[in-house]
């Protein structure tokens, strides 16, 4: 009966691997590949640090055909072909774990993501070894992004280890109309919760400023009531549709509003900000003031923001209503078709930068530099996109469409400096 059993079994995976080689789509090529290091923070062994090996079908065995990300590793393929949002799950990670090993004793875990144009990815959630997975929101994905979340203390009886190990990752359906998602970058798209505080006085903030929603989308920058306050100790917390990657330099912007061009010197009105993954677990970022760059340097990736006012009641006058959100930006080096493109209006809300190092502004195509020595100047548009980087010195042209800019300067020294201009 036991041999019964067990020739019906090879019977049935024969049939199921050949089923699944004639419908299945398997990873293409290699995108990007970042290995991290075993738990003894030893490199991964080179018989295990081919990204190639992740491409194909999988094989279904213990010989060396994967890849080890190694703690907090990862690793971007592009599929031969998209995948579907089909019913039930659209696609499998094959990860190698030799032998039965359960889950509670060998936690191989990854965060697992996804993206039709390899830029603005979703999280699909948290697995471990093998796992089958649905698109979610997405039609249809082209890119799938695997980050290494093993524990490094989980592994303590197996000695030497270097985490989740790819083998194969397989899409189930194929698609060919590829419709753009209906999804938003570049900017916060949903309130998840808002509790607002108090005005100094201890009455309730002017309704005209309790609607959240005035914090989503793209920020107006100007010197109207389209902002939420969040009242003194109040909060916000904002979710966007992708997930932020970490990044270097500068990964959010925040637009507050604060009529007068007020510096924070003279009127301070700070946040306290927080990102999270889940909404569950936050991590600590800065304080910020008035409108500001932030750097997150705490995680990999989040999806979440939570802004808390920590604006000192003392500084302001009785009718204040604490912290201001215009709105929130990602910032990413990305550019894809499928990114982000508006036009702004040419007003804003000048801030506390010493707008005089950039001059003109508005400017028509020449713009002085308030400097004899050479620079390096990055423009950016509104939401941080990078499109380009010069080296100058006095003055220089740019070829920008009207709207609003963002210019970095950056000295000899390291010093460096944000300025807002208008393109007429």
């Amino acid at each position: 009966m036991k041999l019964f059993k067990n020739l019906t079994l090879c019977f049935s995976l024969l049939f199921s691997g050949f089923a699944a080689s004639a419908q299945s789509i398997w990873g293409g090529s290699v995108v990007n590949f970042v290995q991290g290091t075993t738990n003894l923070t030893n490199p991964v062994v080179e018989e295990r640090s081919n990204p190639e090996l992740a491409l194909g079908s999988t094989v279904q065995s213990d010989d060396m055909n994967f890849v080890s990300l190694g703690f907090r590793g990862q690793i971007t393929i592009e599929m031969s072909q998209p995948i579907h949002n089909g019913e039930g799950p659209d696609l499998k990670i094959w990860e190698t774990t030799f032998e039965p090993t359960s889950c509670n004793l060998y936690p191989e875990r990854a965060y697992i993501f996804a993206s039709q144009d390899g830029c603005n990815f979703i999280s699909l959630g948290l697995v471990c070894q093998d796992a089958q997975l649905d698109l979610g929101p997405l039609n249809w994905a082209k890119y799938i992004r695997i980050i290494d979340q093993s524990p490094v203390n989980g592994f303590r009886r197996y000695g030497e280890v270097d985490a989740y190990d790819v083998d194969a990752v397989e899409g189930f359906y194929l698609e060919t109309e590829m419709a753009p998602t209906s999804l938003q970058s570049g900017f916060a798209t949903s309130v998840v919760e808002y509790t607002p505080g108090l005005r100094k006085n201890g009455t309730p903030i002017t309704v005209a400023r309790t609607n959240p929603e005035m914090a989503l989308g793209i920020p107006q920058g100007t010197d109207v009531t389209n902002f939420v306050s969040l009242g003194f100790g109040g909060s916000l917390v904002l979710g966007f549709d992708f997930v932020k990657f970490n990044q270097p330099g500068w990964d959010l912007q925040f637009i507050e509003t604060s009529f007068g061009n007020p510096s924070c010197q003279n009127y301070p009105e700070k946040a306290f900000i927080e990102v999270s993954k889940d909404l569950i677990n936050w991590s600590f970022v800065e304080v910020i003031c008035l409108d500001s760059y932030v750097d997150v340097q705490s995680v990999d990736w989040f999806q979440y923001i939570r802004i808390t006012d920590r604006s000192a009641a003392s500084q302001f006058s009785a009718s204040a209503d604490g912290y201001d959100v215009d709105g929130v930006l990602t910032i990413q080096d990305c550019q894809t078709s499928l990114s982000r493109r508006v036009d702004y209006d040419d007003v804003l809300t000048p801030d506390d930068d010493v707008e005089d190092v950039l001059f003109p502004n508005p400017f028509d195509h020449t713009i002085n530099l308030n400097t004899s020595e050479e620079v390096e100047v990055s423009i950016m548009d509104y939401s941080g996109r990078r499109l380009q980087t010069l080296k100058v010195s006095e003055k220089f042209e740019v070829d920008l469409k009207p709207g609003y800019y963002y210019f970095e300067v950056r000295q000899k020294n390291g010093t460096t400096s944000m300025h807002k201009l208008v393109k007429r």
